[in-house]
């Protein structure tokens, strides 16, 4: 959703600026803000990938692991 709105604002003032350069600074910060929410993003979307990893690694095992040796597999792979 931020996403969505920082792209729509960078387009809003693209269109809006025709021949006129004051946007300039605007779509400038702008485009350092997407930057600076994909990356934000991608490392939560990073993030959440590996913890789905880890679960799935867990109940393809079968059955419970105790504490150390949860963090033995963990470790190993």
């Amino acid at each position: 959703m931020i996403r969505a709105y920082v792209e729509n604002r960078i387009e809003y003032y693209q269109q809006d600026q025709a021949d006129k350069t004051f946007n300039s600074r605007i779509i400038s910060e702008l485009d350092a803000i997407h930057a600076m929410v994909d990356s934000v993003l991608d490392a939560e979307e990073n993030e959440a990938d590996e913890i789905a990893s880890v679960l799935a690694r867990i109940v393809s095992l079968g059955k419970p692991l105790s504490e150390d040796e949860f963090i033995n597999k963990l470790n190993k792979d």
